[in-house]
């Protein structure tokens, strides 16, 4: 985009805004508050909206090509298919997370779940990690969360993940996702 190679060759002073949710970067882009935001594919679209086009994208990560979610439950449960999640407790991350709402619902109805029907409960615990801790403290019986998040987490030695496993791995097909606006 040629105003932006333009304008980062200028001196242009930065400030770091801390968001606490993707509705805080969607309003912070909205009203001219945010100028840079890493977004996921989910919040892009709103974003894109609440601008009236304004959030137009820059940069995307190779591996951000593909998203990949991962449904998770304790480490002694059965299940092993989305099947055997039906009648449990579930746990969302965020409502607009692209890989912790938005297209694990789409994995689950492609499956033939309807999460507001099918799950005893249905959870957003507002976060990747806080589904993980959902799910470890049984809060809830299964979760789904973002795949990278998960990564960290068991790499780190999260003791909140080595509570739990990962059921099942869903991969989207390419998709345009976590654009940076």
């Amino acid at each position: 985009h040629k105003e932006y190679r333009r304008q980062r060759q200028m001196c242009i002073r930065d400030r770091f805004t801390p968001v606490t949710d993707y509705a805080a970067v969607v309003e912070g882009l909205a009203t001219n508050k945010i100028d840079l935001a890493w977004l996921g594919g989910f919040t892009f679209v709103q974003a894109r909206i609440r601008t009236n086009g304004g959030a137009v994208p820059i940069v995307q990560r190779a591996e951000d090509e593909v998203f990949t979610s991962k449904f998770i439950v304790p480490l002694d449960s059965s299940a092993k298919t989305l099947a055997d999640l039906k009648g449990k407790t579930f746990a969302f991350g965020a409502p607009s997370s692209t890989s912790g709402s938005l297209m694990p619902r789409y994995f689950l109805l492609q499956a033939g779940i309807n999460p507001e029907k099918d799950f005893k409960t249905v959870a957003f615990s507002g976060a990747h990690d806080a589904t993980v801790a959902f799910v470890a403290a049984s809060r809830a019986e299964a979760g789904v969360l973002n795949a990278s998040v998960w990564d960290k987490l068991v790499e780190a030695k999260n003791p909140n993940a080595l509570k739990v496993r990962v059921c099942l791995l869903y991969t989207s097909d390419a998709a345009d996702d976590t654009p940076c606006v």
